[in-house]
Formats: structure tokens, C-alpha cells, sequence
């Protein structure tokens, strides 16, 4: 799926596709576990070519989010910004090289799914990367316990640093071919959506 772009400033529509996974993290004394929120997640909306009404949401997250993990369930928030009552997911398919995993949803019909839409400003075509473009991504800030319970992300930026890069290194001993963002890393944001914002910075193509 294409980077989204923006063209404009993010807004607070922009959050609203971002979820935490629930599921047993290290507790506050050595060798403990406790729930908690251990990643976050968005949703991708596949639909049906026949008939566009037609669609089926999944949630993705990052594969070392939940290997392992015997019970996972998701944190959100309802239109109006109130924090549902976590959601059990399971089916989790995880890719075989790639750090993400899907799982398909079976929410009830009081959750709304928000995925990334043109309404929101995001322009979905590819073009080339440029380096030092600003990169913003929303995700769990973790060990802020008031924003794990509020399911409220948190927007952190960087800039695109490198550009394709094979091998790179990723946790569960897994690698995968990534552009790099330069920016500090911060346990809870892995598989957080990123949006890039275009800029009219010059750079040169490769060859």
C-alpha cells in the first residue's frame, strides 16, 4: 500500500485510525507480567471490487507485537472520543519474513472503523521519497499509563534519513527492506501509521 502524503497539517481525523494492542507486557518487578498495552495498530480496509460497498476491515500491527502473545485484544476510541471496552482479536496471520501481522475484525456494530481516507487530506499516490522530508507518525507512547487508558496516541515526526535499504534489522530476529526515518525510537510505536508530508525541497533522482 502507497505511503499516504499530506498536503496539509495533521488533523485530529488522523489519529482516529490508530489502536492499541492489548496483550501481556513486562510488569513493574523483575520477571512480572501484567495487561497492558504492548503495540500499536491501524486498520486497512480491503474492499470488494464488485461491489465497493462491500469491504472487509483488518487490524495490522507489527509482527513482535503479537508473537507469543496467548490473548490479544484492542483499545479504541468511539466517535465521540469515549474509550470502548476492549475488543478480543484473534486470527492473526503474520507474515513469514516481514515484522506485521493482520488480523481480520469482528467488531460489534457500535465500533466505527476509521481507516486512512482522501477526506482527511491524505493524497494516496507513490512518488519518489526525497530525503529530509518530514515523516509523522502516531502511535503508543508507552509507560504514559493516563494515554494507554484514554487510547490516545501520540504524534511524534522525523525525517526520511536514507533511502530503500535491504536487510535492516528488526526485533524477533526478523529483517526486512525499509527507507530509514531519522528520528528517537520509543517502545510502544512499532507498526505505528506513518505519513509523509510533501515538500518542494530539491534532491536529485538516482540512477
Amino acid at each position: 500500500m502507497p505511503t499516504p502524503h499530506v498536503d496539509v497539517p495533521l488533523n485530529d481525523d488522523m489519529i482516529r485510525p490508530v489502536a492499541f494492542v492489548i496483550g501481556n507486557i513486562e510488569g513493574p518487578e523483575k520477571g512480572s507480567v501484567v495487561r497492558g498495552a504492548a503495540g500499536t495498530a491501524c486498520f486497512a480496509v480491503v474492499r470488494n471490487e464488485a461491489d465497493p460497498q462491500q469491504f472487509h476491515a483488518y487490524v495490522v500491527t507489527a509482527a513482535h507485537v503479537v508473537i507469543g502473545q496467548r490473548r490479544t485484544e484492542i483499545r479504541l476510541r468511539d466517535d465521540h472520543g469515549n474509550v470502548l471496552p476492549d475488543r478480543p482479536i484473534s486470527g492473526w496471520v503474520v507474515h513469514e519474513k516481514s515484522d506485521i501481522a493482520a488480523a481480520p475484525t469482528a467488531f460489534d456494530s457500535d465500533v466505527v472503523i476509521n481507516p486512512f481516507v482522501r477526506d482527511m487530506g491524505i493524497d494516496r499516490r507513490e512518488g519518489p521519497l526525497r530525503l529530509a522530508e518530514p515523516v509523522f507518525f502516531m502511535g503508543l507512547l508507552a509507560g504514559f499509563d493516563k494515554m494507554e487508558r484514554s487510547a490516545v496516541p501520540m504524534v511524534r515526526s522525523g525525517t526520511v534519513g536514507a533511502y530503500y535499504q535491504r536487510d535492516v534489522p528488526l526485533p524477533a530476529g526478523r529483517f526486512d527492506e525499509a527507507h530509514l526515518i531519522d528520528c528517537r525510537s520509543f517502545q510502544g510505536f512499532s507498526r505505528s501509521p506513518c505519513v509523509i508530508q510533501r515538500t518542494s525541497y530539491a534532491y536529485v533522482e538516482r540512477s
